[in-house]
């Protein structure tokens, strides 16, 4: 018989209230934790539109709508309740999972951090309800509304219980930082559903916005351009063991550092269409890449669409809360389909190195040479001008090609409120065949707020 153990206990239960908060605010960590999983929802809804408006950066007003399949009312009570999903019925779907979302936790953690609505009608509906939620993910309160099939969520006062999360985004730099990251999401989003129309509007400004697009090359020029998108070469590659099929658009070899980037905010990386953060995928992709170019060890970002394709078995999108970050049984196999493709597009990445610098020494002796036969001063002066002229590394006179003609572009009016001036480095100009297209350039840190 078990000794009678005397003391005061310790250990307690959490108040309900407190647990819900915690793990919640593990879920909805920003807007763009919000936008993301709420534009997830929509696209498993079947949406092909799909529409995010945000107010004050998204910490006063975050509304996202399409037209899914809308939620029945006999759900509706259950919606928002943790761990409610229609997407999984036991642990053995996770192997034949084919939707974003699946745990259930989204729009009942949103309601622990946020004043939440959802407004919602399904075909079989002969009019639209509004639904008030509270903390709990309890419907308060109904009533009729107009509205066509779809779901609208909306989220008032982010973090108004979480002041710290909340005064952590009053500064006006990690709010523009927050906006640059849901278009970015966006625009991941927008690539890889090209049959879906997207559209982000900040303060009653359109930021950016993607109509129905045939495929996944129309979707890249609607977010690259087409300039940039002539630059890209389109590979397919399939592989029976293991089982991978992979689409991209790469660098073509060679390529001109207008097709790179300072960040990897335009190299998109999908695993069964998720958008995905994969070092070892980027890392790989920028060894063959910087292997085709002169400057070989540059840590610049390629620009590139690649999307993977594997059974639903082989991957575990269940690492951490916002899925970003994704575990694959047979990563090493995996990897060296990749690098496959890779060879096939840029060959061995030590040859192209060697050829790169070969080309360079060719250009150097060329130049010594032409310089040598000239005796006079003004003939040597002729001389190197001309060598500049037709000598110079080619991708250099192509990026201020492209740059003289941005500066000669008219530039878009902008929202007040995203302050171009400052805002991720970019200025958007117009482009008379394909709408928008996107100029770097480099601001000081010192001139950000």
């Amino acid at each position: 018989m078990a000794a009678m153990t005397t003391g005061t206990r310790t250990l307690q239960p959490l108040p309900a209230a407190t647990a819900r908060l915690l793990s919640s605010t593990q879920v909805i960590t920003s807007v763009f934790s919000v936008v993301k999983e709420l534009v997830e929802n929509s696209l498993d809804a079947h949406a092909t539109s799909v529409d995010v408006k945000l107010e004050g950066f998204g910490f006063e007003k975050i509304v996202v709508s399409d037209n899914g399949d809308g939620i029945s009312r006999v759900d509706t009570e259950y919606m928002a309740q943790r761990h409610y999903t229609s997407k999984l019925t036991h642990q053995a779907d996770l192997d034949s999972l084919e939707t974003y979302g699946f745990r259930g936790e989204a729009l009942g953690s949103l309601c622990a951090v946020a004043d939440v609505t959802v407004t919602t009608k399904t075909a079989a509906d002969d009019f639209s309800m509004t639904y008030t939620l509270n903390k709990q993910g309890v419907v308060t309160n109904s009533k009729p509304a107009h509205q066509g099939q779809g779901t609208t969520i909306t989220a008032t006062n982010l973090f108004k219980n979480v002041p710290v999360r909340r005064q952590y985004y009053n500064a006006p730099k990690r709010r523009k930082e927050e906006l640059k990251r849901v278009e970015d999401i966006m625009m991941a989003f927008g690539v890889i559903t090209p049959d879906v129309r997207l559209s982000l509007i900040h303060n009653k400004c359109t930021v950016w916005h993607k109509n129905k697009a045939p495929d996944h090359r129309a979707a890249l020029v609607n977010v690259l351009g087409t300039s940039t998108m002539s630059l890209l070469h389109s590979v397919e590659h399939r592989s029976i063991e293991p089982q991978v099929e992979v689409l991209a658009f790469l660098p073509k070899p060679g390529s001109v550092p207008a097709v790179s980037r300072a960040t990897a905010d335009r190299s998109f990386v999908f695993f069964n269409e998720r958008p995905v953060q994969m070092k070892g995928v980027e890392k790989l992709v920028r060894k063959y890449y910087h292997g085709n170019t002169p400057d070989g060890g540059s840590s610049r970002h390629p620009i590139m669409f690649l999307s993977i394709r594997v059974p639903p078995a082989e991957i575990d999108p269940n690492v951490e809360p916002n899925k970003t970050r994704v575990l694959l049984h047979n990563n090493d196999s995996i990897l060296s389909v990749i690098e496959e493709m890779l060879q096939s597009v840029y060959g061995s990445p030590e040859n192209s190195k060697c050829a790169a610098t070969s080309n360079e020494e060719s250009r150097k002796t060329s130049h010594t040479c032409n310089s040598a036969i000239d005796t006079s001063k003004e003939q040597n002066t002729l001389a190197e001008e001309q060598s500049s002229t037709f000598l110079a590394p080619t991708e250099r006179g192509h990026e201020d090609a492209l740059t003289d003609a941005f500066k000669n572009m008219p530039l878009l009016e902008h929202c007040e409120a995203l302050d171009p001036e400052k805002i991720s480095g970019r200025e958007r100009v117009e482009n008379g065949n394909d709408g928008h297209i996107t100029a770097d350039y480099e601001i000081p840190d010192s001139e950000l707020l």
